[in-house]
C-alpha cells in the first residue's frame, strides 16, 4: 500500500516523511531543472545539451519545473494528505523527464543518465523497500532501453549495453545501501524516541514526587538564591508565594545562616530554627549536589515535630514505668492518712484548732492524691485514635456541651473566617486540651474582670497555611518573668492547683504533632495557640 509505511524490521521509517525532506527534494530538482535551462541556452557553437530535439527538451524541463514547484508547494502544506503516493509521483516524474532529456539531448546527454539517481536516492530515504526497488528498476530499465536505442539507430556501440548494464546495478546497489542506512536510522530514531519518552515520564514522575512529598525540598546556589522548591518547603518556610514565582529569590536568613555554617563544616548539624513566630521548628540538612561543590545545593525541610512525638512516646513510656513502680507505695499509706485524718476530724473532743488542722490533711492529702492521678494519667500509654476532624463543628458541639456542664453561662464566643477547617486529632483527648485550657481562661478572666468571658477564633496561618485556634481571655496576662515556667510540670500560681494542667495539654498536643504555644496580647490578655499540623502529614503509628 501507498498510504502506510512499513516498521523499520521490514526495510521502512515508522512515520510519514517530514515536510523538510520533501521539500528540500523538491528544491534540489528545480535547482537542476535551473541548471539545465542555463546550460541549454549557453551556445558555444553547439549546445551544451539539447542539441537534437531542442523543443521536446525545452517542453520537458518546463514540464518538470512546473512539476516540482507544485510538488514543493504541496510539501509546505501541513494538509499534504498522502506523502508517500506523492514521492512516489515525484520519481516517476523524474524517470520520464529524464527519458525525454535524455531523447533530446542525443549522444552528448548521456552523463544526464546520471540523474536517475536524483530518483533512487529520494525515493530509498523515504519509500518502503519493494517500492524503492520498484524505482530502481525503472531508472535501471530506462538506461538500459536508451543504450538499446542508440545502438540499434547506430549511434553508439553495443559495449554502452554493458556500462548501461553496470550503471544498473549501481542503482540497485544505492537503493539496497540507502534503504539500510535508512532502516538503522529508523530503529535508532525509534529507540530515542522511546528513550525520551521513558524520560520525560521519568521526569514527569520525579516532579510530581518532589511536589507531593511532605519533606521540604530546596535547590539553591551559591547566593542562597533558589532554583528549585516544593510545596511543602514552601509551607514550612512560610512563603506566601508560589513555588514557580520563588526561583531566583533569596531563601530566609535563617536557613542562609544554617547553610553557611554547614558549608563551613560539613560535619555540622544546624540547629532547628523558625522562620517567624508560632511557626513550625524546622531541622534542616544539606547536601552538594557533586563532590567538592557547594556552589548548587539540596536542602531538606523536616518538621521536627514528628521527632518531637517519638521522643514523648518514649517519655511517656519511661515515665509509666517510674509511676507505676512507686504509686502504690504512696498511695496506700496516703490513704491511711487521709481515712485517719477523717477519722479524727469525726471526734467530738477534739478542739477548733485541731479540727481545723484535720481538714488541713484531709484537703492536702486530697491533692497529693490527684497529683498523683494526673501523673498516671500522664504516663499511662493511651491509645491515640487520631482522625480528620472539621475542627469548626467540633467546637460548636465541646463550647454546647462545655456551657451546660460548667454552670454560670459563661460567655464564650467562636469567631472564624470560614466555615469548615480540617485538622487530624484524636476527639477525645483534643476535648481534653480544650477542657483545660477553657477553665483556665474563664477562671482568669473573672479573676480580672467579674466576668467569665472567653473568645474562640479558629482560622488558617497565612504563611504556613496550618491550621490555627486562638484562646483568649480577659485576665490580666502572664508576666515576663514567669513565661518560661508556664509549661513546666508542678508549677502553678494558683494555691490549689496541681500545676500539671499546661504540661499535660502540652503533651498531649505534641503527641498529635501539635504546637501549643502562649502569645501575650497588649500585656493584659493572655492568648494560647494551637498550631496543627497539616491534615494530611504522615502519622507516627
Amino acid at each position: 500500500m501507498l498510504s502506510s509505511y512499513d516498521s523499520p524490521l521490514q526495510g521502512g521509517p515508522l512515520a510519514s516523511p517530514p515536510r523538510n525532506l520533501m521539500a528540500m527534494l523538491s528544491t534540489y530538482r528545480l535547482l537542476i531543472a535551473m541548471l539545465l535551462l542555463v546550460m541549454f541556452h549557453i551556445e558555444l557553437g553547439d549546445r551544451l545539451v539539447g542539441d537534437q530535439r531542442p523543443t521536446l527538451f525545452l517542453t520537458a524541463l518546463l514540464v518538470y519545473t512546473v512539476g516540482n514547484t507544485a510538488m514543493l508547494s504541496v510539501s509546505m502544506n501541513r494538509n499534504q494528505g498522502n506523502s508517500i503516493a506523492l514521492l512516489f509521483t515525484a520519481a516517476l516524474l523524474d524517470i520520464l523527464t529524464i527519458n525525454l532529456l535524455l531523447q533530446a539531448g542525443g549522444t552528448q546527454s548521456r552523463p544526464l543518465s546520471l540523474l536517475f539517481i536524483i530518483a533512487i536516492f529520494g525515493t530509498a530515504t523515504v519509500l518502503p523497500g519493494r517500492l524503492s526497488l520498484l524505482v530502481a528498476a525503472l531508472c535501471t530499465l530506462s538506461v538500459l532501453a536508451q543504450a538499446a536505442l542508440r545502438v540499434y539507430r547506430q549511434q553508439s556501440e553495443v559495449v554502452e549495453l554493458l556500462h548501461s548494464g553496470i550503471l544498473g546495478v549501481v542503482f540497485f546497489a544505492a537503493a539496497v545501501a540507502v534503504r539500510q542506512l535508512m532502516r538503522r536510522a529508523s530503529a535508532h530514531e525509534l529507540l530515542a524516541r522511546q528513550q525520551a519518552e521513558d524520560i520525560r515520564e521519568l521526569q514527569q514522575l520525579n516532579e510530581k514526587i518532589v511536589r507531593r512529598m511532605r519533606t521540604g525540598i530546596i535547590v539553591m546556589n551559591g547566593r542562597g538564591q533558589v532554583q528549585l522548591i516544593n510545596d511543602s518547603a514552601r509551607m514550612l518556610l512560610g512563603l506566601a508565594a508560589e513555588p514557580p514565582t520563588l526561583i531566583g529569590q533569596a531563601v530566609p536568613a535563617v536557613l542562609m545562616n544554617a547553610w553557611r555554617d554547614w558549608r563551613h563544616n560539613p560535619q555540622h548539624l544546624p540547629r532547628p530554627f523558625q522562620t517567624h513566630a508560632g511557626g513550625a521548628t524546622l531541622q534542616a540538612s544539606f547536601s552538594a549536589l557533586s563532590r567538592g561543590d557547594f556552589e548548587q545545593c539540596l536542602t531538606f525541610l523536616e518538621d521536627t515535630r514528628l521527632v518531637a512525638q517519638q521522643a514523648q512516646s518514649l517519655k511517656l513510656e519511661s515515665l509509666g514505668r517510674l509511676t507505676a513502680s512507686i504509686a502504690h507505695e504512696i498511695r496506700n499509706p496516703l490513704g491511711a492518712i487521709s481515712h485517719a485524718a477523717e477519722l479524727l476530724g469525726e471526734s467530738t473532743t477534739l478542739s477548733l484548732e485541731d479540727q481545723r488542722f484535720s481538714r488541713i490533711i484531709t484537703s492536702q492529702s486530697a491533692r497529693v492524691n490527684q497529683v498523683i492521678q494526673n501523673v498516671l494519667n500522664l504516663s499511662r500509654k493511651q491509645d491515640i485514635k487520631p482522625r480528620q476532624l472539621d475542627l469548626i463543628g467540633h467546637l460548636r458541639e465541646f463550647i454546647q456541651q462545655y456551657r451546660e456542664q460548667a454552670g454560670g453561662c459563661p460567655d464564650i464566643r467562636l469567631d472564624s473566617a470560614t466555615s469548615s477547617i480540617a485538622i487530624t486529632f484524636d476527639p477525645s483527648q483534643l476535648d481534653q486540651v480544650l477542657t483545660n485550657l477553657f477553665d483556665n481562661g474563664l477562671r482568669y478572666s473573672y479573676q480580672h474582670t467579674g466576668r467569665r468571658t472567653l473568645t474562640v477564633i479558629a482560622g488558617s496561618d497565612p504563611d504556613s497555611g496550618l491550621p490555627l485556634l486562638d484562646i483568649i481571655d480577659q485576665g490580666s496576662g502572664i508576666p515576663a518573668d514567669k513565661l518560661p515556667k508556664i509549661f513546666e510540670p508542678f508549677y502553678t500560681t494558683e494555691g490549689q492547683g496541681t500545676g500539671l494542667g499546661l504540661y499535660l495539654a502540652r503533651e498531649i498536643c505534641e503527641a498529635h504533632q501539635t504546637q501549643l504555644i502562649y502569645l501575650g496580647i497588649d500585656g493584659e490578655q493572655s492568648c494560647f495557640r494551637l498550631v496543627f499540623a497539616h491534615p494530611n502529614k504522615r502519622w507516627l503509628p
